[in-house]
């Protein structure tokens, strides 16, 4: 596969997948602009449409190939349609194939898409209506000259993983799968490690339950790799319950995988000494990902809405409560951003975090609770507020701020400190504690909502925090702050309450 077109889908990419120019769309629309002969369809104008019915119509009789050309770079699927036949659908575009409704194979019919033919940075990409669903795993599918095995149930993914050589195989989820009649999985739905590809095609898993004393705790247990991906799927309404000194997350334990457009919601919870978080404990590269689950672990945890120990987050969200008792990291996306050259950026957070014990909690920040050397968080935000009852590093962005780079990025929650604090801890507008002299640039924390006079609780050394600065309510909403990119941000009254929110990862 492509695997740097699959998997990093840039700001270009989602403009583009957008379906007001450039682009063949497929929908209930009469057909224009387009050329059907020799079982292939063309555009004849960058702006052309596919009506639905006329293409059922041809898939009845004869494999199609829809193509990109004459101004059109894009194949965007924005009407629902099926067809039952043998026959085989190829979707082939310059940039990207996107799906905003949903598609039927229901029959044995068989599915090619390609993206990037003759351009770069193309993706497959599914928004929320939109999926590919086969009523025949037996199914054909293709995606940029690799081919899928398609399967159906939790089950069959677990034997595929489990007896594939070194754990490897190319998955796609044929059509969405409750798994509430299962009952309680035990450690991890799939036990094994899962290496090679899983590709969800827009898929939802619901009501799984998973409640578990090992290691990884979640959907996959682990992925070992960096080479593997799993993207475009839904866990809705999961019950993960992770045991102590655990890795858990909805989707997995410790994920080394590349991982893009995966979503949860639902309970995510663990033992003392665990890693949680709302869609990873453990993980690697994530983007275009988000989680509203409830996160909660009790002492000496990382805890995060999305993640609870990361590397790579980009383009992401978290927007459920994070909670942690003493001795904890928690942050209301990730729990502790690592080091070595590690990043957040373009994501935000919005759930509220919480430590419910009077005894020390380490770290707690609005968008991580720790951000550890050689790290970087940019352009970013996060909009929940700190509750602490104990000592503590509390800042409305970062809690413990040992990174590098912070920068074009700001926060707005209230931080508030139990009686104990602030005798051995710090709190601050933005950071909790910032390490670093010129990390920080173009930073900004709001005055008025976060009940802080101070951006850093404290900083080491004195003029670390010299380029943080405060800014009124009424001031945040105005106006893009300095050093804010417009192509990056943008603001609107009727969008995010009126803060600025970034355009390639907008408020959901």
């Amino acid at each position: 596969m492509r695997a740097q077109n699959l998997i990093f889908v840039t700001i270009a990419a989602l403009l583009a997948a957008a379906p007001a120019q450039a682009s063949v769309e497929i929908n209930a629309s009469p057909t224009k602009n387009m050329n059907c002969a020799g079982g292939t369809c063309s555009p004849t104008a960058k702006s052309a449409v596919l009506n639905t019915t006329d293409l059922a119509n041809m898939l009845a009789t004869s494999d199609v190939k829809i193509t990109t050309g004459n101004g059109a770079v894009t194949i965007t699927v924005s009407g629902p349609f099926s067809w039952t036949s043998t026959h085989r659908l190829t979707l082939d575009a310059n940039l990207n194939v996107s799906f905003r409704a949903p598609v039927e194979v229901a029959g044995q019919g068989a599915v090619t898409i390609i993206t990037s033919d003759g351009g770069t940075g193309g993706d497959v990409l599914f928004f929320p209506s939109g999926k590919l669903d086969f009523w025949d795993t037996g199914s054909n599918l293709v995606i940029n000259g690799t081919s899928y095995t398609l399967v159906s149930d939790i089950a069959s993914i677990a034997s595929a993983y489990a007896t594939g050589v070194n754990n490897i195989a190319v998955l796609a989820l044929a059509k969405d799968y409750d798994a509430g009649p299962d009952g309680p999985y035990q450690n991890a739905a799939v036990p094994t490690d899962m290496e090679g590809q899983f590709e969800g095609l827009g898929h939802t898993i619901s009501n799984l339950s998973v409640h578990g004393n090992g290691r990884g705790t979640g959907f996959f247990a682990q992925s070992n790799s960096g080479f593997s991906f799993i993207r475009d799927i839904t866990l809705s309404n999961v019950n993960i319950v992770g045991g102590t000194n655990s890795l858990t997350g909805a989707l997995g334990g410790a994920l080394h995988s590349v991982i893009t457009n995966t979503h949860a919601s639902g309970h995510v919870s663990a033992g003392a000494g665990s890693s949680v978080g709302g869609l990873v404990g453990y993980s690697g590269q994530i983007s275009n990902s988000d989680s509203s689950a409830i996160v909660t672990c009790t002492t000496h945890c990382n805890a995060g809405g999305l993640v609870g120990f990361g590397y790579q987050i980009t383009r992401s969200s978290a927007t459920g409560t994070v909670t942690v008792e003493n001795a904890g990291v928690a942050g209301g996306l990730v729990g502790s951003l690592g080091n070595g050259q590690t990043l957040i950026s373009q994501s935000y957070a919005t759930g509220d975090v919480f430590s419910n014990q009077t005894n020390n909690t380490e770290a707690m920040g609005g968008l991580a609770g720790s951000a550890l050397q050689d790290s970087t968080i940019v352009d970013s935000y996060a909009l929940g507020a700190i509750h602490n009852a104990g000592t503590s590093s509390l800042g409305g962005l970062v809690g413990s701020g040992q990174a590098d780079i912070i920068s074009t990025s700001y926060a707005t929650g209230g931080v508030e400190v139990g009686a104990p604090c602030c005798k051995n801890g710090h709190a601050g507008g933005l950071v909790g504690y910032a390490y670093h002299p010129d990390a920080y640039k173009n930073d900004y924390w709001d005055i008025d909502t976060s009940g802080r006079t101070s951006g850093c609780g404290k900083h080491k050394p004195k003029d670390a925090c010299r380029h943080v600065d405060g800014l009124s309510d009424a001031a945040l909403k105005s106006a893009l702050p300095v050093g804010f990119n417009p192509a990056i941000w943008a603001q609107s009254p009727s969008i995010n309450n009126g803060y600025p929110y970034l355009i390639a990862n907008p408020p959901q």
